[in-house]
């Protein structure tokens, strides 16, 4: 896989962001968003690993990356991915720091400087979308298959087609990107907690030259967070 850091740093907002549901029936999801507890702030952890095998054995692409957010009162946050791409002459590593204060977005590759950039309305709006934990809700209530295997765990099995716009929001993985790898159908697995939030999703697929494996993890629900531009 082979991406600039920009497309790194693009990739970042979506690669931690998830959408849950705490009902224990798919059908009944929509109507209980109002029951929903609020999130107002939250911590992530997430990690992507495509790995080869057979031919592609020794190739692989790893990223992790960590996310504070603050939804409410005022949009804030701070992002930290690394990324590893290796072949089998060569490793290579990016890190990227992607912060959001405000209308303001801040990216820094490595050790160079910090870019600095405005948000528009409408780009601003879809960011807050993005980081919203229940905005993809109904991405996933359209898609048939979901099996609930407990009242806060269901598991859903798709074509990749189905889930392709899933997989861009939350992973930064595009329909073109896993299709052109021979991933044919993508597996997701979600956790909420008691009171409906998502506390952690797994992406799985496997192809006839890679595997990939995708975690987000989140918590620290609505505790006190600071975030104030480099």
């Amino acid at each position: 896989m082979k991406r600039t850091w920009a497309a790194a740093a693009a990739s970042v907002l979506a690669v931690l962001a998830v959408s849950a549901t705490a009902t224990a029936n798919a059908a009944t999801t929509g109507s209980a968003a109002a029951s929903r507890a609020p999130i107002r702030t939250y911590t992530q952890q997430g990690s992507i690993s495509f790995t080869g095998y057979g031919a592609q054995r020794g190739s692989f692409t790893k990223e992790t990356g960590s996310e504070q957010v603050v939804l409410s009162p005022r949009l804030a946050l701070r992002s930290h991915v690394n990324i590893w791409i290796s072949l089998p002459i060569s490793t290579q590593k990016i890190s990227v720091l992607f912060d959001v204060v405000g209308n303001r977005t801040y990216a820094k590759s490595g050790n160079g400087p910090w870019v600095k950039e405005t948000l528009s309305k409408s780009g601003l709006a879809q960011l807050r979308q993005g980081l919203d934990l229940y905005a993809m809700l109904h991405e996933l209530d359209t898609v048939p298959g979901v099996k609930w295997l407990s009242a806060t765990h269901f598991s859903l099995t798709a074509p990749t087609s189905r889930l392709a716009s899933f997989a861009q929001q939350e992973f930064g993985k595009s329909f073109k990107q896993l299709a052109s790898a021979g991933f044919k159908t993508l597996t997701i697995n979600l956790w909420t907690d008691r009171s409906g939030r998502p506390v952690k999703i797994t992406l799985a697929s496997k192809s006839s030259m890679e595997v990939c494996s995708m975690v987000e993890t989140f918590g620290n629900f609505n505790k006190p967070l600071t975030i104030t531009a480099p």
